[in-house]
């Protein structure tokens, strides 16, 4: 721990037992730094950098890391500091007159106090961002998508799933937080440096999913987009939590998208069969879970009973007992197995592959840690295959 942090801890330490005379005292501390600052805000901003410090010391109640904080200290008006003192340093571009430090300061203010501050002012600061994630400094720009993804993350008043922001709310400016998203993810130039920033990538997830059905317009670029950045990931996987925020914004997207506009449903499959294709021939293990799961989703959104021929070639070297070994692939195996045969059973019987899939049922059975994908497999055979 840093002399600050040791410090906070013991100013709060002190506000358990003397709140009222500490606060009266730290407050008359964060006016002279407040004042010192203006008077010469390009040498004095490490003054108004420690009251910012100090007024979250003396304002956080209590907190958690999912939530943010949960309560403050009833002296302190922190929606007032904030619209005085922290929301210009927000609106400032990169390069302008204030430190990156005060930037880092007004990003990290609105993170800490999200529930705190009003709605309208978390849904303004929203845009203000997007000019933070294309900054050249990390911090700035991984602060930016963290706060963005929190703020998305909160739920309505009273509810404990329904998102506090609807789909219209952030509409205005979804498209244009994604591509500045997308822009600093891809000026990494190598697979590692792309994947490096994994806060990116969450933002990018988070703000899928809020946005639902009102990318249907716009969502051919943002398919490019995640589609480019999978197939450079797929040279040299290297951050795992990375490689799943692209493939849940990859589902999350197909599934809003065709639940607006079902005719969508061919152009991610053109966009996306190329990728998967050169993942599974590459045998990139850390990614074929995803993409059978990917793909029994697409092929689940499929109308009528015949399967495509795209999915056709697919079948022979999936019922492959090497591929049924590695038990990260089991269940999204299973998953697409029961896609297949409930969109082309009669396909599967014409072909001759129906033994090859009761051997893949009995294989499962025989071992205690497969044996449920076993019998999902057996019961979807039971429900596709007709008597």
């Amino acid at each position: 721990d840093t002399r600050r942090k040791a410090a906070s801890d013991f100013t709060r330490a002190l506000m358990q037992h003397f709140g009222q005379t500490v606060t009266g005292i730290m407050e008359q501390h964060i006016a002279q730094y407040l004042s010192g600052y203006r008077s010469n805000p390009s040498q004095n901003w490490k003054q108004k950098d420690t009251a910012i410090y100090l007024l979250t010391s003396i304002a956080v109640g209590g907190s958690t890391q999912l939530h943010g904080v949960s309560s403050v200290n009833a002296l302190i008006d922190v929606v007032q500091f904030f619209s005085e003192n922290v929301f210009s340093d927000l609106q400032a571009g990169s390069g302008g007159d204030v430190n990156p430090i005060l930037q880092v300061d007004a990003i990290k203010f609105l993170h800490t106090f999200r529930n705190q501050l009003t709605r309208e002012q978390r849904l303004s600061g929203l845009p203000l961002l997007v000019q933070h994630l294309e900054s050249g400094n990390y911090v700035i720009c991984s602060y930016a998508a963290i706060t963005i993804e929190r703020i998305l993350f909160m739920k309505a008043p009273n509810s404990t799933s329904q998102p506090l922001f609807s789909p219209e709310d952030v509409r205005p400016f979804a498209e244009t937080i994604l591509m500045a998203c997308f822009r600093t993810i891809m000026s990494g130039g190598s697979p590692e440096k792309i994947a490096e920033n994994d806060h990116l990538m969450k933002c990018v997830m988070r703000l899928i999913i809020t946005s639902r059905q009102t990318l249907a317009s716009v969502h051919a670029p943002i398919l490019q987009q995640l589609t480019a950045i999978l197939a450079e990931i797929a040279k040299n996987p290297s951050n795992p939590k990375f490689s799943q925020f692209v493939f849940e914004s990859i589902s999350a997207l197909i599934r809003f998208v065709t639940e607006a506009n079902a005719s969508t449903l061919a152009s991610f499959e053109q966009s996306l069969f190329g990728p998967f294709t050169t993942i599974l021939q590459n045998d990139v293990a850390e990614f074929t879970p995803f993409v059978f799961q990917i793909l029994a989703q697409m092929l689940e959104k499929q109308a009528g009973t015949e399967l495509p021929e795209t999915y056709l070639g697919l079948l022979p070297p999936l019922l492959m007992p090497t591929l049924w070994e590695q038990r990260g692939n089991v269940p999204a195996l299973v998953r697409l197995f029961q896609s297949f045969l409930a969109r082309g059973s009669q396909t599967i019987i014409t072909n001759g592959q129906l033994d090859s899939i009761m051997g893949i049922y009995q294989r499962l059975i025989s071992s205690r840690i497969n044996d449920t994908y076993g019998f999902e497999l057996l019961q979807s055979v039971f429900k596709s295959i007709p008597e």
